[in-house]
């Protein structure tokens, strides 16, 4: 492969890169470098013979680039083509692991990333964004039979590369409020760290991602697939603890359902009241366990009373 940062500089050496170009002239040429290096490689990873705009690659890129002492302007453009492809098919290798495994790296690329990244491609300057939109387009685009498998592993990869980046609030303080006001504890609204994520599924995902993630990409092509835990459903807590490393762990049902009011913000009695009105067995639960939940999650730092703010790392739907 070669290194495009052993290559002599091309944007130095694009035949209309000088001091004398109009503004609208230097826009025309920035815009025909970007259609050709994010244009879909050919096979064999080459560029391909025609340009998106159906002239050959050869002549249309001597209008715009010079030749190197080695390279002609097409095999120039070819190195940056190359270049920007492999960048991104390997970063959502990197950030979708679990649905890389799924696939194996060329269908993975076939299948998933490709399509992708022609449907949606990069729109912001963080590169960390790039699969942000991922989820959305296998829900839109990808129609196979294991389409919910793979949509939900998109879900989880994502969350974690989100919640390893997401902000922290102050985590909340109950001896401090009840110090204050003992009545604030129970008619103050609690909100949840941004960096929480819950899941709900009829297999354990969690368990699934992690011996998969013990091997390479390609290596699930030539073994059998771990197994994937079924028979209930499954209902789990993903979060940032306190040495800013990812933890889950799985949650019954009423822990499960109590937590997630306090996605958008909650009091303590607002969110019981809410608890009231389910099921019998999940109000039992939560009137049993509340006090110990409370100070588990207060100890692991889940609460604060900070709302939460919007974060680039919301997925869109």
């Amino acid at each position: 492969m070669k290194n495009i940062q052993s290559q002599p500089s091309l944007m130095s050496d694009l035949s209309l890169s000088n001091s004398t170009i109009p503004p609208s002239q230097l826009k025309l040429t920035q815009e025909w470098f970007a259609s050709i290096i994010t244009a879909q490689m050919a096979k064999g990873n080459k560029i391909k013979s025609r340009s998106p705009h159906g002239y050959l690659i050869a002549e249309e890129s001597a209008r715009y680039v010079v030749p190197s002492p080695t390279l002609q302007p097409h095999e120039r453009m070819q190195i940056y083509n190359q270049q920007y492809w492999w960048r991104l098919l390997n970063l959502l290798h990197d950030n979708f692991p679990l649905v890389a495994r799924l696939f194996g790296r060329s269908a993975f690329n076939e299948k998933i990333s490709i399509p992708y990244l022609l449907k949606y491609p990069p729109n912001h300057w963080s590169i960390n964004l790039l699969g942000k939109r991922l989820p959305k387009w296998i829900e839109e685009s990808y129609q196979d039979r294991d389409r919910s498998l793979v949509l939900n592993a998109s879900l989880l990869d994502w969350a974690f590369l989100a919640s390893i980046v997401t902000k922290e609030y102050p985590p909340l303080n109950i001896s401090e409020i009840i110090k204050e006001d003992p009545n604030k504890l129970v008619t103050t609204p609690f909100y949840l760290q941004p960096h929480i994520a819950f899941f709900s599924w009829e297999y354990d995902l969690f368990s699934f991602r992690k011996n998969c993630l013990k091997e390479s990409i390609d290596y699930w092509l030539e073994h059998r697939f771990p197994l994937l835990p079924k028979g209930k459903t499954y209902y789990f807590i993903l979060f940032r603890n306190a040495s800013y490393n990812l933890s889950w762990k799985e949650l019954t049902l009423g822990e499960y359902v109590l937590l997630q009011r306090f996605k958008q913000g909650s009091s303590m009695n607002e969110a019981c009241e809410f608890i009231e009105t389910q099921d019998p067995k999940i109000y039992s639960e939560v009137t049993e366990n509340l006090e110990k939940w409370l100070q588990q999650w207060t100890q692991a730092g889940w609460l604060t009373m900070m709302p939460n703010e919007e974060t680039e790392y919301e997925l869109e739907t």
